[in-house]
């Protein structure tokens, strides 16, 4: 499964301004696990989204040296590679529990 077909979304720090520099850290997406059907009731989709934080940032107009002395990045998950959902590797395994634990390389996602 791809995280592209999991309409992800990128996480920045609270309070970064929409239009500044882009300065990920983290990603969120649908659980590959949940039906994200919507609700025959009320209409509403179904399912969880799932998020996680990772270090080193992606940043591309290297904000990290120019905006920040330090940044707390305890509990992240290490972004090995990529800049873009297709190409992201993250290590070590991702555990999202109950829903999902899994691998993300190279944007692939795959159940551990």
């Amino acid at each position: 499964m791809k995280l592209i077909d999991l309409a992800p979304h990128w996480i920045q720090p609270s309070q970064w301004a929409e239009k500044a520099a882009p300065f990920y850290i983290g990603v969120s997406f649908l659980c590959p696990h949940c039906d994200h059907t919507n609700c025959p009731t009320c209409g509403t989709k179904r399912g969880k989204r799932l998020a996680f934080s990772f270090w080193p940032p992606i940043d591309p107009e290297t904000q990290l040296g120019r905006m920040f002395t330090e940044f707390p990045h305890e509990g992240f998950h290490q972004r090995v590679s990529g800049e873009t959902f297709d190409t992201l590797t993250i290590a070590p395994s991702i555990g999202l529990d109950p829903h999902w634990h899994g691998h993300i390389s190279n944007g692939d996602l795959s159940n551990t």
